[in-house]
């Protein structure tokens, strides 16, 4: 009687797809960004609900955000996330861990009444602009493959930046001293809480420049500057602070 001796070839691909099968639902998928769980888990399925919470409507530069994601199904015990942003970085928490500058699901969790939840901390970008947040779950029935059995769905919410309130509305002018200015700028109402500090031409431009803190003063200077017109905006404790002046 012969006997066949397996490959170990052959061996190490057939534990190579036994890894896989049953390690890709603990791991977190990050390379769908946020946008899917395919082609590892089927189709979109409605039977998952997932909701992203705890981000303003408009966020405040350099502020942190703690954010929820909730996932429910009625019948799969277990679920997994990835979260994605365009902006700003992520702090994981419950049940997630930070994996490619993303957020992952750190093993899968199991539902409590059909409601799985993870939470983490987003901060805000130190320079305004628009951000869209991208969060994929997928609930799984746990039998250590990825089959349809699994039911994924998605999420997306772009948000702004200031205005965070109503403050900021009509906006607080600061002064600029002296007005016009040569070396330095002094700007009163700009204090050393303020967030984003952006400087613009006349045209619209933003303008690179340094500044300081000195007892609580900000100082912009201006030695390097076209001369000409120039706004100032930032953002002290959620209030808008806008400023002008004129570079000799």
């Amino acid at each position: 009687m012969k006997t066949k001796i397996l490959s170990p070839l052959f061996l190490f691909a057939s534990l190579a797809m036994i890894y896989i099968t049953t390690s890709s639902s603990s791991t977190g998928n990050v390379t769908s960004n946020g946008t899917s769980c395919s082609p590892c888990h089927g189709s979109k399925n409605t039977a998952t609900t997932v909701s992203l919470t705890g981000l303003p409507t408009a966020y405040v530069p350099g502020q942190s955000y703690a954010l929820t994601f909730t996932v429910s199904n009625a019948t799969n015990a277990y679920a997994g996330c990835n979260i994605d942003a365009t902006a700003g970085t992520f702090t994981a928490g419950t049940g997630t861990k930070l994996k490619s500058l993303q957020i992952a699901h750190d093993g899968v969790q199991t539902a409590v009444s059909g409601v799985t939840t993870f939470t983490c901390s987003w901060t805000a970008p130190a320079m305004p602009g628009a951000v869209t947040f991208n969060a994929a779950a997928n609930a799984v029935n746990f039998n250590g493959g990825a089959d349809s059995g699994d039911q994924w769905n998605t999420t997306s919410i772009s948000i702004g930046a200031v205005p965070a309130s109503i403050n900021d509305v009509q906006p607080i002018a600061a002064i600029c001293y002296p007005n016009p200015a040569n070396d330095v700028v002094i700007v009163k109402g700009i204090t050393a809480e303020a967030k984003a500090i952006v400087l613009h031409n006349l045209y619209g431009q933003t303008i690179a420049s340094a500044y300081t803190f000195e007892n609580d003063v900000c100082k912009i200077d201006c030695k390097n500057l076209t001369p000409g017109f120039y706004f100032l905006s930032a953002v002290v404790n959620g209030q808008m602070i806008r400023a002008s002046f004129t570079k000799n």
